[in-house]
């Protein structure tokens, strides 16, 4: 559930990858870069010898990571790039992992208190649990199958690519495409032991993994690329089964038209509204250290941050 932005797609002359602008507004080098200008002494203490030095410019010189002249990095430099990407990701996993959002009306609820929901949210958690059949893909406690399918969404909007494969390109790129260096059973796995991706088969095409439906009043726009505007929308959208053309693959057969009237569509909204849990604690909302020249768009933090 995000905004669809611009595809556009910068190349890394290092080995011919290409990094995606909708994720990371840049290159691995620009991130290395941003890394060592912003975050170089956190780094250090974790990862020890950074290396930060060899990023540096001389005297405004183009050093071995530029190659906007059409000179192409060594295979060494280029692997140095690589392992703070994959520090860098699996730095922000960690702290993705504790922004924890719980105590949602849902909570309560399910613990006991039958006045946690409100009338019309209880009929909305019937609608959710029955004839919507929204628990067949939404299902345990974060409200996700943690599967892939095919909700029959077309490709719309004003920086929404015309084509989206979805699950079948990411398999593509994992196993042997320009991200593979960081599958499963890439070089930065920690000598943990993996099993290798499956091949993309055709029923892959289109499909996108179930989000989790957690504050998901908060998080608008909707849907892979931000399609739709609100949560209304989205019913209406399900409501109907879908569209029938604009999006990739064969829509699951879990879509299909579900025959809600206005006043279920909005006790189904109104339940949705029952996801929304406290908020996350504001000191991992925040940037600790914003010394640069963006500094304004950093939210500060309260006693320092964690």
């Amino acid at each position: 559930m995000g905004v669809g932005r611009p595809v556009g797609l910068a190349v890394d002359a290092v080995r011919g990858r290409y990094e995606s602008r909708a994720a990371t507004a840049g290159t691995r080098l620009k991130l290395a870069r941003r890394i060592a200008s912003k975050y170089a002494d956190d780094y250090q203490a974790i990862y020890l010898d950074a290396g930060f030095e060899r990023l540096a410019r001389d005297g405004g010189q183009a050093t071995e990571f530029d190659f906007s002249d059409g000179g192409k990095p060594s295979a060494d430099s280029a692997s140095y790039l690589d392992l703070i990407a994959a520090n860098s990701y699996k730095a922000m996993a960690a702290y993705l992992s504790t922004l924890i959002s719980a105590d949602a009306p849902i909570d309560a609820y399910a613990a006991g208190d039958k006045a946690a929901l409100t009338v019309a949210q209880k009929r909305g958690l019937a609608l959710f649990l029955g004839r919507a059949g929204c628990i067949e893909c939404h299902s345990g406690q974060n409200f996700t199958d943690n599967q892939f399918h095919s909700v029959a969404i077309p490709q719309r909007g004003e920086h929404v690519p015309l084509t989206d494969q979805g699950r079948y390109t990411g398999l593509t790129e994992q196993r042997a495409g320009n991200q593979s260096v960081f599958n499963r059973c890439g070089p930065f796995r920690g000598g943990r032991p993996c099993t290798p991706l499956a091949a993309p088969v055709e029923s892959d095409r289109g499909q996108f993994r179930t989000k989790s439906l957690r504050n998901v009043a908060m998080s608008a726009p909707y849907m892979h690329a931000g399609q739709l505007p609100t949560l209304d929308a989205v019913v209406r959208f399900y409501n109907a089964g879908g569209e029938t053309h604009g999006f990739a693959g064969t829509r699951s057969p879990q879509i299909v038209p579900l025959g809600l009237t206005d006043d279920e569509v909005h006790d189904l909204v109104a339940f949705l509204n029952a996801l929304t849990g406290a908020l996350v604690d504001p000191r991992r909302a925040c940037d600790p250290s914003p010394h640069d020249s963006d500094a304004h768009r950093y939210l500060p933090c309260p006693d320092g941050g964690l």
